[in-house]
């Protein structure tokens, strides 16, 4: 991983810093004020923690992150792919999301 962790932060249009300064995602502040809406939902999908599917059962690639079923997925997008029922099952969490400029 470390020659893909390289290239992404060479790759990095913001850079490649371990902490940025506030003003360098602005969108940032609306997901901030929210909050509590965005735990609200996740707090719903966690009472059904054990069906969520495991981490290395989404991408084999992470089998060697984790061999337990502890790393849950939830994705309302991964992989160029949007699920629209994880999508409407926090539809304030994705409207909150869908506001982050690509």
């Amino acid at each position: 991983m470390p020659p893909l962790e390289s290239w992404l932060g060479r790759s990095s249009t913001v850079g490649d810093q371990p902490f940025f300064d506030d003003e360098t995602f602005p969108w940032a502040k609306t997901l901030e004020a929210d909050w509590r809406a965005i735990r609200s939902e996740l707090d719903a999908v966690l009472e059904d923690q054990e069906h969520l599917p495991n981490f290395q059962d989404i991408s084999v690639d992470q089998a060697t992150m984790t061999t337990d079923d502890r790393w849950k997925t939830y994705f309302l997008y991964g992989y160029g792919f949007k699920s629209e029922a994880n999508c409407a099952r926090c539809p304030e969490t994705a409207r909150l999301c869908a506001q982050i400029p690509a």
